[in-house]
């Protein structure tokens, strides 16, 4: 069985499987999921000594995992070796191979005999044992025959055989629409009711590390308690936000005129490990998604906004955004997933709000400046008097003094 993690509910529907393999982003989520497999397979008086845990990226693991699957347990019949970091199962090349002749592989590889048995058994599995594995990788599908062979790692080379006579699990990358589906998703798991903004707003605030994200939710779901549901008030007060949020916030306060409080979230955003270079790439990117929503604007897109998107944003935003041309799309981005027209529409209404308070003139002298401090940074250009850390502050109040005195038509 070969599946996506938005599947996993499968897993549990069905009879036991010998291997499991799980692949792709999201390491955390990987690892929970593999966990909730060994919880599957082994009772929590089992856990203790039925479990062996093998660590993938230590020397001769794979010859370990051959032995611990062939022997068995004096303590239970039910055993599962649990695999992480299996993405560092190699071939490992002997020192003839590295002469570039062509050798069978017993000879070009030192540990082709262990492979030959660890396939056999992934295409035979022993009844000694079940395997559940956690592979950093994503792993792909051969795409033609003997595709697989031509690769020297271990857990591709299986793929087809682990499909057969286990189950596969592949965590895709996940993009805006589908973080704030998950973390709706997530939520209900834990008994908590968030509406799809809630989750947008979420996502807003707390950045896109799952972990984190998976955090926040659980402390949410604890809050809410019996009855299920969080207030807007409740989340600002108890979310933790990510690392970046400060830099989201120095923005929003940037583009309200807030030079000073903008000044503040800056130190902040350093004292929470923030670089000069980091913070002006995340600049020159926001600005980038800004200089999208004022062509927009301008095109007429997006006539009317209402003050706040819970008061029809979703439909009035969505409209808007159906409604562009092939031309302008093409015009605003040529990947569309770096287009504010592959986000959700409350986060594209996040961006049009603040873009109707500079021109489009003025954002694309913001750009040209923030380009020239990176490439300053970077030594490409001669640096100016000052440091890194001060050229941001003086754009910062710069771009602040902007916003305030000027008051731009939408």
């Amino acid at each position: 069985m070969d599946i996506g993690s938005e599947n996993e509910s499968k897993i549990f529907k069905t009879v036991a499987k010998p291997v499991y393999v799980c692949h792709g982003e999201y390491e955390f989520l990987q690892k929970e999921l593999a966990d909730k497999i060994v919880r599957y397979l082994l009772k929590p008086d089992e856990i203790d000594v039925s479990l062996v845990k093998i660590n993938a990226s230590e020397p001769n693991a794979l010859e370990t995992l051959l032995s611990e699957a062939g022997s068995r347990s004096l303590f239970s019949d039910n055993r599962v070796i649990y695999v992480d970091n299996a993405e560092n199962l190699k071939l490992l090349k002997s020192d003839r191979a590295e002469d570039g002749k062509k050798l069978p592989p017993e000879e070009k590889y030192t540990n082709w005999k262990h492979f030959e048995a660890f396939s056999a058994m992934m295409r035979k599995p022993p009844e000694s044992a079940r395997m559940v594995f956690v592979c950093g990788e994503e792993l792909r599908k051969p795409s033609g025959k003997g595709g697989a062979m031509r690769t020297e790692k271990i857990m591709q080379r299986v793929y087809e055989d682990v499909a057969k006579t286990g189950v596969i699990v592949r965590f895709a990358r996940m993009y805006d629409d589908a973080y704030a589906e998950w973390i709706a998703n997530r939520a209900r798991r834990e008994g908590l009711r968030l509406t799809l903004d809630q989750a947008e707003r979420l996502l807003d605030m707390a950045g896109k590390d799952v972990r984190h994200l998976a955090n926040e939710v659980e402390k949410l779901a604890v809050r809410a308690g019996d009855s299920r549901q969080i207030s807007d008030d409740d989340m600002r007060m108890i979310v933790t936000s990510s690392d970046d949020i400060y830099l989201y916030l120095m923005i929003d306060h940037m583009m309200s005129g807030k030079g000073r409080s903008a000044l503040v979230l800056l130190d902040r955003s350093m004292e929470a490990g923030g670089a000069p270079a980091q913070i002006i790439g995340f600049l020159a990117s926001r600005f980038r998604q800004l200089w999208q929503a004022r062509y927009l604007l301008d095109k007429g897109y997006f006539s009317y906004l209402p003050k706040e998107f819970k008061f029809g944003g979703k439909k009035t935003v969505g409209e808007g955004m159906a409604a562009v041309t092939q031309a302008d799309r093409s015009t605003l981005c040529s990947d569309p997933k770096s287009s504010i027209l592959g986000k959700t529409e409350f986060a594209a209404y996040n961006m049009l709000i603040p873009a109707r308070r500079m021109t489009l003139r003025q954002i694309e002298g913001a750009i040209t400046r923030i380009v020239d401090i990176e490439r300053r940074m970077k030594g490409i250009d001669r640096p100016k008097l000052g440091s890194d850390v001060m050229m941001i502050q003086n754009l910062i109040v710069d771009i602040s003094r902007d916003v305030k005195s000027a008051a731009v038509p939408n």
